[in-house]
């Protein structure tokens, strides 16, 4: 299958201090927009995020690109994700709004499996898994 889907991650990511005058920058980084040419993607706007055990995003790909963000405005989010070939571990907890973006335009190793918790009732969330 040819790689057809390009999934570019464009972003600076700047740090100013604002606690001191004229703000000076404590980094301005550029990522260099990194490409993943993809050959498939899975893309859900409006996944309902239940609390444990949790929504499990099934795909049947290895995925390179792992972008999950909680949409709501009150509950944390839990992010379980499965190197390919290893066992489910999670990644992290996001707070109301928060995003994660995992990325490795390399295709080293990837993710074959993202289970999701919610920490207080039902929330949404949207994922998108490239590969």
């Amino acid at each position: 299958m040819s790689a057809n889907i390009n999934a570019i991650f464009q972003g600076i990511l700047t740090i100013a201090d604002e606690t001191q005058s004229n703000a000076p920058y404590i980094t301005n980084l550029d990522l260099e927009n990194p490409t993943l040419a993809a050959t498939q993607v899975l893309n859900q706007q409006f996944v309902q995020v239940a609390t444990s055990p949790g929504t499990t995003i099934s795909f049947s790909f290895n995925a390179f690109l792992v972008l999950v963000w909680n949409r709501s405005l009150t509950a944390s989010l839990q992010v379980n994700l499965n190197p390919t070939g290893g066992t489910i571990n999670e990644v992290g907890i996001l707070g109301p709004g928060g995003v994660m973006v995992l990325m490795d335009p390399a295709k080293a190793n990837g993710w074959d499996g993202l289970a999701l918790i919610s920490g207080s009732g039902t929330i949404p969330a949207t994922v998108v898994l490239a590969g």
